[in-house]
Parts: structure tokens; C-alpha cells; sequence
């Protein structure tokens, strides 16, 4: 029997009571007598008892679906919980807890852990928010209808998780035929060995729809791991999930993966750092930054406190050996209406500082003209370009990451906060936070540009509301861009798959990319309006990125796959930049000059600055 809480939102937390943990619920009830799931609820003394959710039902390949209005909102999470029991063949199977802030219709994808044949039913009640005295929990409702599920012989293959060797947090597997998605745990290796499941943290991986089978893929717990749950050591299992699980059902859960010790990560930077400690401080810099990838050393800071602490000290005596100035963090006069410039601090930046020169951290707020768009489940937000400045010149290529503490800018909550990293080539990144109980957060970058700080809504589910879409629609949300896969998919060789303006979508997720880059013969073109501007992209058969973005904004497609920075009349000459080509080289090449290009392609920022595989419009 499982026991789990069930996020309805983007970040979804999954606690899941492993049957690997051993640990023993003590919970045993003839069917038809309630279960108590522990209570949250206050004092129950003339409070209100709330309504009983009704209208149950199962839903599309078994989600479970009801009807219900919860009025005690937690004061601190703006959200409210539902206790879930699902019975199999009359006896306890599973306890859930959803929680979302959404009063009507509700809906829990549930096929995932309908893993056996079997009758089974459910039922659920609303419960009270933490130490709320104005109402308690209402009554468990009535039985939904049955429901038998007989497992068919077809199934889904097994897949394997197991870790990145140098990223910290990235995992791969290989992609199972026929897969619609795949269910992924994580749990934390307690001392004593058992393993605590904090469940499917990140969650409901969605992979192309019929996918042919046997690609690697790459996916990464490096934010949870980073934001939640700390250093320590971990280890994933995935499961390949159906689409119709009465048709075929949901492969079985893989093996658990090897472990991934963050603890050991950090150590092992920290005695390199040790070792190190007789030699100048630019050699101890060079010696860490040449023994891990970057991700791994802004883990560890991000993570252990110890090592950060290395960090500085190392930070201050590379300052004093090479005359470099480390100045005090500088808020504008407009940014501290959100910040206390007496709380800023910084670490690892004068790591980064060429000798001689001085290095500090400015804030500022975002220009309303520069502002970003944001998804309407972001509105209320603080927008500040977060800039590291040595000698008046903004450093954007880091070589040792960069811990930032700050306060939560005012009229945020810390329990709803959300670091959106918006970089300057148009792709969006979530950034890993740790709250540090005080007031402030602490947040480790490789790179500045604008962050966006919002208030991040715990009943988001949908995959179409990420940041980056200004319109706040995906043209049918996920359902459209598992369609958009499924068409790259199935299209001929040399075939255009194209996405018209209609369809409003001016984003990518990576799964779409990734099917362009798994077909390599098929091309998308994209026509689109951001911002007051139409857009066309192309992007030719064989030259999709294949990297782990999470979502390709709408600028970033426009920057690297324009046909001409607006539409045209489709008569426009284009040319895929090679490596080693420069703009100037380009221009003699097609009579033209550097000038002209740089005008008919204005998602060229900077004229020095092209990227293979970038397309520009030569004539």
C-alpha cells in the first residue's frame, strides 16, 4: 500500500512512503470505515466542517476526477488539500494527498500507479488548512463507481536511470518504444540505508508520443535536489508510462539507479581546495575549476555551506594576491524599493576578475521597455537585471560560479517564490534556491542577466504555462505539442512540418527539439507574433539543437533560426552559418556588406558574435 502528497502544480513535490523505506504505516481498516490520514486541521471547536466533495469519477485513461469547493486556504501556501484513498478489490491500495489551489472540478492523472489487475475505487475528503480554527475536515465522500483493470499481456520495455559522471543532478536513460512518458522517483539515502522516497520531484517526464524507441535522452534533478532537499546522497528509479494503459500497459519500474552523493561532490572539491592550499590562489582556482565541470562546483556551493565557505576564503586571498578590488554590492535606488542593499552578498565573484581590475554585483530593476513576458500564473513579479561588473564592463562568462544572497524582494512570499533566469540568448532557466529562514535566499549562478522573481501558483499543472509565451496559450497546451511531435514523427523525409500564426505558439519544449533531432530528414517552420513583431523560423532538417534546454523562448528561436527577423514574402535567401564563419566573411561572399546584413537580420545583436548553425537572410 502507498501513502503519498500529490502537488498539482509545475513543481510538483510527491512525498511516496517507498515500500523500499521498510518503514510501516500502521494502518489497517475494513473497507467502508474511514482511514485516518494524519489531520492538519486546528481546533475543532465551534468550527465550521467543510463540504463533501461529490461528482467522482474516473476519467481519461484513470485520472481521477471530483467535484469539490475547500474554503480553509493555508495562509502560507494559498492552497488547499484533498485526502485521496484508492481501494483495490476491497482493500486499502493507496493514500494520496493532492493539494492545489483550485475550487470546482479537479482532476489527479492517476495511471502511473495503476500497475495491477484489480477492482478498484476511491473516495476523498477536504481537509482543513494548518491550524485553522474557523473550519475541520468535512466527511470522506461517497464511493466513486468501480472500475476493473486487467493488465494485458503487452507492456512497456524497462529502461534504466543512472547518473551524469561530471554533471551534478543530470541523469540520462534510454527511451522505450511506444513510450508516452515516464514516471521517475527520487529518493534520499538515509544514513541508516534505507531510502526515503521524496517522490516523483519534477515528476511526469513527458517524452514524444509513440516514440520509436532506443534514443538516450537526458533529464536533470539538479534544481530539486538544489532547491529542496540539500546535499546529500540520492538515487532515481523511472518507469515508461502508456497512454492507454488498457491497451498496453505501463512498463515495469527499472532498477534502482547508482547513487549520486552530493556530500562527496563537495568534499571532494573542498580537499582539492586543501591540497592546494600551499600554492598561490590562482593555481588552487585553476586546479579546481580543471578537477569538475562547472555544474558540479556550483552544486556544491549552492549546497554545502562548508564549501562556500571555501570559496570565499579562497575568493579573498586570489583578490589580495592579484590587487583586484572586491566592492560592495551597488542596488539602485529603484531596486531597494524591493532589496536592502545591507543584505546583498556575494561569493565567487572576484574569481572571475582579470588582475589589477575591481569586480562588484549590480541590481537594478528590469526597464519597462526590457521587461520579459510572463505567463499570466506569474503576474505578480519582480523583475531585476542582476549584473557582475568588473572595471565598468559587464562579465558574462564565468569561470567559477557565483552565490548570491539577498532578500525575498518585498511583496513576494518565500513559500510561492519562484527564480526565473532569463539569459541573453532568449533561453529561460528555473534557478535553484535555498530559503534561508531569515528572510533572505541564496541562489548560485553561472551567469548574469535578468532574473525574474515571481509568485509561482501550486495548482499549474499544464505544460504550456512556461515562461517565455506572452500570449500564456500554447495552442492546446500539452496535448498540441505531443500532436507537434507526433507529426515530426510521422512525416515524410524530406518533409516541412509547419506551425501557422493561428496556433500562437512561440515556444519549444525540448522534446519537440529532440524529435527534430532523432529525425534529422524533417524541418519546422514556425511563423509567429511576440512582442508587435511576426516572426517566420526555420528550422532545416538536420540542424535542430541537440542540448538539455527545458524550453526555447521566443526570442532564442528567433535569434538562431530566423528567416528574416519579420515575415517575408517567402522569396528570402537564407544561409546556415558554418563553423568559423564570421559576419564580414559572409557578406564577400554574397556581395553585401556587413551593414546590410546586420539590417536585414535584427536577431543579430551583436555583429562580432554568430553561431554555427545560426540562419541569416543574405539577400
Amino acid at each position: 500500500m502507498n501513502k503519498r502528497v500529490l502537488m498539482a502544480s509545475a513543481l510538483t513535490l510527491a512525498l511516496v512512503v517507498s515500500p523500499l523505506s521498510g518503514m510501516s504505516l500502521g494502518v489497517s481498516a475494513e473497507e467502508g470505515e474511514p482511514v485516518t490520514v494524519a489531520s492538519v486541521s486546528g481546533d475543532e471547536m465551534g468550527a465550521t466542517q467543510l463540504p463533501v466533495p461529490a461528482d467522482l469519477k474516473w476519467g481519461n485513461n484513470y485520472a481521477i476526477q471530483f467535484t469539490g469547493f475547500n474554503e480553509s486556504l493555508d495562509a502560507i501556501y494559498g492552497t488547499s488539500y484533498w485526502d485521496i484513498e484508492v481501494y483495490k478489490d476491497g482493500e486499502l491500495y493507496d493514500q494520496t494527498v493532492l493539494a492545489d489551489s483550485y475550487d470546482g472540478e479537479h482532476s489527479l492523472p492517476y495511471s502511473a500507479h495503476i500497475n495491477e489487475s484489480g477492482t478498484y475505487k476511491f473516495r476523498v475528503r477536504a481537509r482543513a488548512a494548518y491550524e485553522d480554527k474557523a473550519y475541520t475536515d468535512s466527511e470522506w465522500s461517497e464511493w466513486s463507481a468501480e472500475r476493473t483493470y486487467v493488465r494485458p499481456e503487452r507492456e512497456l520495455g524497462v529502461t534504466v536511470a543512472y547518473w551524469d559522471t561530471e554533471r551534478a543532478g543530470e541523469y540520462h536513460y534510454v527511451s522505450v518504444e511506444n513510450a508516452s512518458g515516464y514516471w521517475t522517483e527520487l529518493y534520499r539515502v538515509e544514513p541508516s540505508g534505507e531510502l526515503f522516497g521524496l517522490g516523483a520531484v519534477g515528476g511526469y517526464v513527458r517524452d514524444s508520443f509513440r516514440d520509436a524507441g532506443g534514443q538516450l535522452m537526458d533529464r536533470s534533478f539538479a534544481y530539486d535536489i538544489s532547491n529542496y532537499w540539500g546535499e546529500g546522497r540520492y538515487c532515481i528509479t523511472i518507469m515508461a508510462l502508456s497512454n492507454d494503459i488498457d491497451e498496453i500497459a505501463n512498463g515495469s519500474v527499472g532498477p534502482m539507479s547508482d547513487v549520486l552523493d552530493t556530500t562527496a561532490n563537495a568534499e571532494k572539491l573542498g580537499s582539492v581546495l586543501e591540497s592546494a592550499a600551499d600554492r598561490s590562489a590562482a593555481e588552487a582556482r585553476d586546479l579546481l575549476t580543471g578537477s569538475a565541470d562547472i555544474s558540479a562546483i556550483q552544486m556544491a556551493m549552492q549546497t554545502n555551506d562548508s564549501f562556500r565557505g571555501q570559496i570565499k576564503s579562497l575568493e579573498e586571498k586570489y583578490a589580495a594576491e592579484q590587487g583586484i578590488t572586491l566592492k560592495a554590492p551597488l542596488v539602485s535606488a529603484q531596486a531597494q524599493q524591493y532589496v536592502d542593499s545591507s543584505q546583498v552578498q556575494v561569493v565567487g565573484a572576484g574569481l572571475n576578475a582579470a588582475q589589477g581590475s575591481d569586480m562588484g554585483l549590480q541590481l537594478d530593476v528590469t526597464p519597462e521597455a526590457n521587461r520579459v513576458p510572463t505567463h499570466n500564473d506569474y503576474q505578480k513579479n519582480v523583475q531585476l537585471d542582476i549584473r557582475l561588473v568588473s572595471n565598468s564592463q559587464e562579465v558574462h562568462e564565468l569561470a567559477v560560479p557565483v552565490s548570491v544572497t539577498m532578500p525575498i524582494p518585498r511583496g513576494l512570499r518565500a513559500s510561492q517564490l519562484i527564480i526565473l533566469h532569463y539569459h541573453e540568448n532568449g533561453t529561460i532557466e528555473r534557478t535553484a534556491f535555498h530559503d534561508n529562514g531569515n528572510g533572505t535566499i541564496t541562489f548560485t549562478v553561472t551567469g548574469f542577466s535578468t532574473f525574474v522573481f515571481a509568485e509561482e501558483s501550486a495548482a499549474d499543472t499544464s505544460e504550456d504555462k512556461r515562461p517565455g509565451n506572452s500570449s500564456g496559450q500554447n495552442a492546446g497546451g500539452s496535448g498540441y505539442m505531443t500532436s507537434l511531435e507526433s507529426r515530426i514523427a510521422s512525416a515524410a523525409p524530406g518533409a516541412t512540418v509547419k506551425v501557422t500564426r493561428d496556433q500562437n505558439i512561440n515556444t519549444l519544449p525540448n522534446s519537440v527539439m529532440q524529435q527534430l533531432v532523432r529525425r534529422g530528414d524533417v524541418a519546422l517552420e514556425m511563423e509567429y507574433t511576440y512582442e508587435g513583431m511576426d516572426y517566420r523560423i526555420l528550422i532545416p532538417a538536420g540542424m535542430a539543437v541537440d542540448d538539455t534546454t527545458p524550453w526555447y523562448g521566443p526570442l532564442y528561436l528567433a535569434a538562431y533560426f530566423s528567416c528574416d527577423g519579420g515575415v517575408d514574402n517567402g522569396t528570402a535567401s537564407v544561409y546556415i552559418v558554418q563553423r568559423g564563419d564570421t559576419l564580414s566573411k559572409i557578406a564577400g561572399a554574397h556581395n553585401t556588406t556587413v551593414a546590410r546584413l546586420a539590417v536585414k537580420n535584427p536577431q543579430i545583436k551583436n555583429v562580432n558574435r554568430i553561431m554555427p548553425g545560426q540562419i541569416i537572410v543574405v539577400e
